[in-house]
């Protein structure tokens, strides 16, 4: 499908970044549609459908751009940044939130802010790496491989 990339103007009016909280359902609304017409309305990481807490990632912050702590509020940022996202979709993924902390925040991992060349090997090793058995929990608290599955 097609979106026609001037409808965030009739949607939204021309001063994106002051959209007033009575809009948030129509802010919200848009950003479902685009979720789904542009990004297939799946997570780019591990494919969870659309929900509350996706985010539109930037793949490379323009730094002459305004960010999310610019704004108020989360429904002015979104109104802020949908038409870039209609605009220009290849800057941006749909991730779901547990998956966008995981690139973004330090304490889920802060993957996004690891140099190239050690991201690589890091994949590389974690591709090669055939998992062990997994451990389960006995009464008393003592840890144990999995038995071999029966057959």
């Amino acid at each position: 499908m097609i979106v026609e990339k001037t409808s965030h103007k009739i949607f939204f009016g021309d001063d994106y970044s002051k959209v007033a909280l009575f809009q948030k359902d129509k802010v919200v609304a848009e950003k479902k549609r685009i979720a789904i017409e542009i990004f297939g309305g799946k997570c780019y990481i591990c494919w969870k459908n659309y929900g509350s807490g996706f985010a539109f990632h930037h793949k490379k912050y323009d730094p002459n751009r305004k960010k999310h702590s610019d704004f108020k509020n989360t429904i002015e940022y979104n109104a802020y940044v949908i038409p870039e996202i209609i605009a220009d979709p290849e800057r941006f993924r749909l991730l779901c939130k547990i998956c966008h902390a995981r690139i973004d925040q330090p304490r889920y991992g802060y993957l996004g802010h690891i140099p190239k060349d050690r991201l690589d090997r890091l994949y590389e090793v974690a591709k090669e790496t055939i998992p062990g058995p997994r451990k389960t929990r006995k009464k008393g608290g003592e840890s144990t491989p999995e038995s071999p599955t029966k057959q």
